[in-house]
């Protein structure tokens, strides 16, 4: 597997390529990363798998937030206002 440091690549097609821990407290395979979007500079990028597999996105720009309290807040869909959603297919 190539580095994905440093490079241009899709959300969908870094999500692929990155390794997802398992969290027992959430249930849950995750991982959270700084990553940078022109449009938006530095942003906290959040990858879950849902029940069926299927990768889900989190982008928030609260940096200073951790993994467990923005998959928490999403699932109970409370967002803060400076916050914001890549796909919004999680479960209530």
């Amino acid at each position: 597997m190539s580095s994905t440091r440093n490079r241009k690549m899709r959300v969908d097609a870094m999500a692929q390529t990155i390794k997802l821990k398992w969290r027992p407290h959430l249930g849950l395979r995750a991982i959270a990363l700084l990553v940078y979007l022109p449009k938006y500079r530095v942003v906290r990028f959040v990858v879950t798998t849902d029940g069926h597999g299927r990768k889900e996105y989190l982008v928030t720009n609260e940096l200073q937030t951790d993994l467990t309290r923005l998959v928490v807040r999403k699932r109970s869909n409370g967002t803060s206002s400076n916050s914001s959603v890549g796909r919004n297919n999680w479960p209530a």
